[in-house]
């Protein structure tokens, strides 16, 4: 459903994503440990939210696209807050996320606008991916920056994104089909999930891309390309799987007060992005439940997380009646 010129479902569905990150921040915070429902979050949820980035930002594909305002939406957050971490002597985050996504938005932007001559889209959007993925190939210490912005992992899911936008039709018209699909194969996948297919835990060294380029000989590492594929896999699965369930819901509920009451949540999730890493990932509140068992564990995290993610919004709500504040912390143009 459309709602003053925004959709209804992809809403609902980014405020959904961003519970996710700080649910599953909260596991390993509070929990200090990780369990079968931190694993089934962080098996899709960064690709999601790449991909949804990605179906939002489609005008890219037109040519339409800002570098001083998208410097100002995504790195002038991280700056800002870097700097107040700064002043109060803690540890920054990297808040690789943001980075990642202006440089995404940024690699498509100069595809489309430059390669008018590679068609269709989804050629454009495969040649990107395939430079991205040689470019760390062939240099691997770029993975072990400090600034690492997991780039080849996630640059593919935001053309994921422009080219789902282009073909959404495809799965309204074959929703209940592409739906129960996307359950079977998440189901089958997540089966055999490892914590070895973490990113921070095998990075996409399987080609030696140096080798290949000035050689023109192949060399790969196969179990690290079996963990590549199989993190790209559950990734797409879970991402179709979660479009699709909210696409479901948003026909059920298109005219339910609440479904479209949240939905204005939706637009926060940059701020909750941020304010997360204070009252979850740097505990402010020095919450730890790790001496619980599992069974309890579970339930008060997720009361926890949505109170966090609560306290997230009313903050980046009474922060949005002041413009200036609003746009150094969180680069909200005043017309916004």
């Amino acid at each position: 459903m459309m709602q003053r010129n925004r959709i209804v479902w992809v809403d609902n569905l980014k405020l959904f994503s961003i519970f996710l990150v700080v649910y599953g921040h909260s596991i390993f915070e509070f929990c200090r440990t990780s369990n079968v429902l931190s694993d089934l979050i962080y098996s899709f949820h960064m690709p999601l939210f790449m991909t949804l980035s990605g179906f939002v930002s489609s005008k890219i594909m037109n040519g339409i696209f800002s570098i001083k305002k998208k410097f100002i939406s995504f790195i002038l957050p991280c700056i800002s807050f870097g700097l107040i971490y700064w002043i109060c002597g803690i540890h920054s985050h990297n808040f690789w996320f943001l980075k990642c996504l202006f440089v995404c938005q940024l690699c498509y932007y100069l595809v489309f606008r430059i390669y008018s001559l590679i068609k269709p889209n989804v050629c454009r959007v495969l040649f990107v991916y395939v430079v991205v993925t040689l470019v760390f190939a062939s240099f691997p210490f770029i993975r072990y920056l400090p600034d690492n912005m997991k780039l080849d992992y996630m640059i593919p899911f935001f053309g994921i994104g422009l080219i789902l936008k282009t073909k959404f039709d495809i799965i309204r018209d074959n929703l209940l089909m592409i739906t129960i699909g996307s359950l079977i194969g998440f189901i089958t996948l997540f089966y055999f999930w490892s914590p070895e297919f973490l990113y921070a835990n095998s990075p996409s060294n399987w080609l030696n891309a140096k080798l290949l380029l000035t050689r023109g000989i192949f060399e790969w590492d196969w179990h690290s390309l079996y963990c590549y594929l199989y993190r790209l896999s559950i990734g797409c699965v879970g991402t179709l799987l979660m479009v699709t369930l909210f696409v479901n819901l948003d026909n059920l509920f298109s005219t339910n007060r609440f479904w479209l009451s949240t939905a204005k949540y939706g637009t926060m999730t940059l701020e909750v992005y941020m304010l997360q890493h204070f009252v979850v990932q740097d505990n402010i509140f020095k919450i730890d439940i790790s001496g619980l068992n599992e069974v309890l564990e579970i339930p008060l995290c997720l009361a926890i997380a949505i109170i966090c993610t609560i306290i997230c919004l009313i903050i980046a709500k009474l922060i949005r009646y002041n413009k200036y504040i609003n746009f150094i912390l969180f680069g909200k143009t005043f017309t916004n």
